[in-house]
């Protein structure tokens, strides 16, 4: 995947037209951080068994600028110690990895691609949109996102774009999500944007294929400068439980002082270790105090109800509270706290209708030196040399 990376970002660099090249910038970020965790449930039970970890990440991040061609790529991977258990030391308890492309080959047109992977010990962390707890056991996950965007009019754009996902946990269920979507936005007014999309859904795995198809109406208003509401709904029809809303609403603030965001969703996906596709009803909140140029406070907030086709359920309950302090030059120390509450096992084993709960403790201290150049068209580099042509 690093490879690949790397390769994708030096053949559309070459590839870009000499005046797109001249106009550039590549930054390069070299890091490493250093870090100690604190996990008091590290295998997801009811019965609590925790321990201290000392991580190492190492990393690399690039990036390439330019008016019409945007580049960015990172790659890292966590080697962990356990202080208690040795069967939980590894050189590569994680891996993340990603690259994201975006190039407006016209004014009118843009055409973007991301892909992502990740690999975990621990699969809740690739369980974002659900917050599922899971057992320790090796899982993966890797994400293909082509786009295209075309601007009709100067009021009115198209976009679409297609999302592949591939889960898989270490000797258990393996399923794929395939995403496409389209949609129309017109906007009214320099608040106001209203837009009309197609979204549909497959689901593949051992147990076959399901699918859904939804037409959503959407809308969104700028309350206020940096305020702004969205709202997205319709009905989706499924081939395993009839028609169901789809619905994804947002509130997002920011100002010097304070950055506020709320979500609701009620929609599927897949979760890994589980057949089908899964409901889920989430709520999400985020704060993010700048309490100084260099030192800012957030804490994260959900709640998230996912519903099986067999119809097991959990509920998770999310909170975390995190905080980082840049002293100056490529170093910065992070400290966060979070707690996970979940009832109900989505999987119908022995812990269904248990609790479970669990409490990380993080500090980081990561150094990452960053490397800038630009490049010039021939003219300006000649005239700041002072040169004239």
């Amino acid at each position: 995947m690093r490879t690949i990376a790397l390769t994708c970002c030096f053949v559309l660099a070459l590839t870009a037209p000499d005046v797109v090249r001249a106009q550039s910038r590549a930054t390069l970020v070299p890091q490493v951080s250093f870090g100690t965790v604190y996990d008091d449930n590290l295998f997801a039970l009811p019965v609590h068994n925790g321990d201290y970890m000392n991580v190492v990440t190492p990393g690399l991040e690039g990036s390439w600028d330019s008016p019409t061609l945007t580049l960015t790529s990172f790659y890292a991977f966590d080697m962990q110690r356990s202080i208690q258990n040795p069967a939980l030391n590894t050189l590569e308890a994680r891996r993340h990895a990603f690259f994201d492309s975006s190039w407006k080959t016209t004014p009118r047109l843009l055409l973007g691609f991301g892909t992502h992977y990740d690999r975990s010990e621990t699969p809740g962390d690739l369980n974002p949109d659900t917050g599922i707890l899971s057992e320790r056991k090796r899982a993966y996950r890797w994400q293909l996102t082509p786009s295209i965007g075309y601007k009709l009019t100067p009021l009115t754009t198209i976009t679409t774009n297609y999302s592949w996902t591939q889960e898989a946990l270490r000797d258990d269920v393996s399923g794929a999500v395939h995403v496409g979507r389209i949609t129309v936005a017109r906007q009214l007014s320099e608040r106001a944007t209203l837009d009309v999309a197609y979204l549909g859904r497959m689901f593949v795995d051992r147990s076959g294929q399901q699918s859904s198809q939804a037409g959503l109406l959407g809308f969104t208003y700028t309350l206020a400068p940096y305020t702004t509401l969205t709202f997205q709904g319709g009905p989706r029809v499924t081939t395993y439980n009839g028609v169901q809303p789809e619905i994804v609403a947002a509130f997002m603030r920011k100002t010097d002082r304070l950055t506020t965001g709320f979500d609701a969703w009620h929609g599927e996906t897949i979760i890994l270790g589980i057949a089908g596709p899964v409901a889920v009803d989430s709520a999400t909140g985020k704060f993010v105090w700048p309490v100084r140029h260099n030192f800012e406070i957030g804490t994260h907030i959900g709640y998230f109800d996912s519903t099986t086709l067999a119809h097991t359920r959990a509920q998770v309950y999310h909170s975390e509270l995190v905080a980082a302090w840049s002293p100056g030059g490529p170093y910065t120390i992070a400290g966060s706290y979070g707690a996970d509450v979940q009832r109900g096992d989505v999987r119908g084993g022995i812990y269904d209708g248990k609790t479970v709960l669990r409490n990380v403790f993080l500090l980081r201290v990561t150094v990452a030196p960053r490397l800038t150049r630009s490049f010039l068209p021939p003219d300006e580099e000649a005239r700041a040399k002072g040169v004239i042509r």
